[in-house]
């Protein structure tokens, strides 16, 4: 009889503790408004040698950024095939979720050149490969996780044109657990159907950051997510919000290929920026320099976000990449790199 009386109270206590696991910051309001919300069931369970530099028990929530991806029909960068790279790219992503699964999978901008000057594939055709980038690579990636994909400066569509391209639109928000993500859209200056050159950077939309804050009060940690944050450009509002609201964690940007991050300083709080790097080419740090090693050294890859009770922090993973042929500097050189960390940083 005590015996059973034991097991009744274990089953009870595991019910208990899984209703906790399931709840979510929720929104303060319910009147259906379009910003996407998403509890995944992936619970991080899975057991791996993959240490973050802080803990080795990693039970809570794990985040992908990637970024710059640029499938597209105008440039073939260091001579491999568009379609090739987006192979790399969705299988790189589903590796790692087998070996610790993602929660969530923001991709930030440019994702293609639709709009590459006047030489991008919709600017002179009307062809978007935005649109095969999501038919034939987005499905690729794990099922059960859901996606949000934010417009570079490369994607000048209307927010309708990008809501019917995704199926989000230009700006929204994902609720994971008690983890709320802004997606934000600072390249919307010259937008489709009358665009008129390549846009300017516009700063962020504080009334909507403000706004997802006050929808998910409950939420008690807050990132924000861009295809660019240009800190000389940002409005006092801005910087003294990031500084001010202590639910605002941390930062995440694409645009410039690099992979490391950045204190922003005073003004912003001393809060941090963690750039995602690139799947494509690596402009800064390769060509400036002319030297095979600086391509090597920054290749192919995207950043994770792993969030716990204990800690959040991220890293910059090159992925594993194995085979392709990359033309430099007049010669062929076969890519072999394993799988690296770089450019860690812990937001608490």
């Amino acid at each position: 009889m005590k015996n059973k009386f034991i097991k009744l109270i274990s089953l009870a206590l595991a019910m208990i503790m899984l209703l906790i696991g399931m709840v979510a910051c929720k929104s303060d309001t319910s009147d259906g408004s379009s910003e996407s919300s998403s509890e995944s069931n992936s619970e991080s369970e899975s057991k791996t040698d993959i240490q973050y530099g802080v803990s080795g028990s990693e039970n809570g929530l794990r985040v992908l950024i990637t970024s710059d991806v640029h499938h597209t029909d105008v440039i073939t960068w260091y001579g491999i095939p568009s379609s090739l790279r987006m192979r790399f790219w969705a299988d790189a992503i589903n590796k790692e979720h087998e070996q610790k699964p993602f929660d969530l999978i923001i991709i930030a901008g440019d994702t293609s050149l639709d709009h590459y000057e006047n030489k991008g594939s919709y600017t002179t055709n009307k062809v978007s490969t935005t649109k095969e980038f999501v038919d034939k690579y987005v499905s690729l990636l794990p099922k059960d996780v859901p996606v949000f994909i934010l417009p570079g400066n490369h994607e000048q569509f209307s927010n309708s044109q990008w809501k019917e391209l995704t199926g989000n639109e230009r700006q929204g928000a994902m609720v994971v657990k008690d983890n709320l993500f802004i997606m934000l859209d600072n390249y919307n200056s010259k937008l489709e159907p009358n665009r008129t050159g390549d846009p300017d950077y516009t700063p962020t939309d504080v009334a909507f950051v403000k706004s997802q804050l006050e929808k998910y009060p409950d939420c008690k940690n807050v990132w924000l997510v861009a295809h660019h944050f240009e800190p000389k450009e940002e409005t006092q509002e801005f910087k003294d919000l990031v500084k001010n609201e202590k639910r605002i964690k941390g930062l995440f940007s694409g645009h410039t290929h690099k992979s490391e991050f950045i204190n922003l300083g005073s003004e912003f709080g001393n809060k941090k920026l963690a750039q995602t790097g690139n799947y494509s080419y690596s402009y800064y740090a390769a060509m400036n320099t002319g030297t095979f090693s600086d391509v090597l050294n920054s290749f192919w890859g995207f950043r994770d976000l792993v969030i716990t009770d204990e800690y959040a922090m991220s890293q910059y993973i090159v992925a594993d990449t194995k085979g392709p042929v990359v033309q430099f500097e007049g010669s062929k050189h076969t890519i072999d790199i394993k799988r690296k960390t770089v450019f860690s940083v812990r937001f608490y």
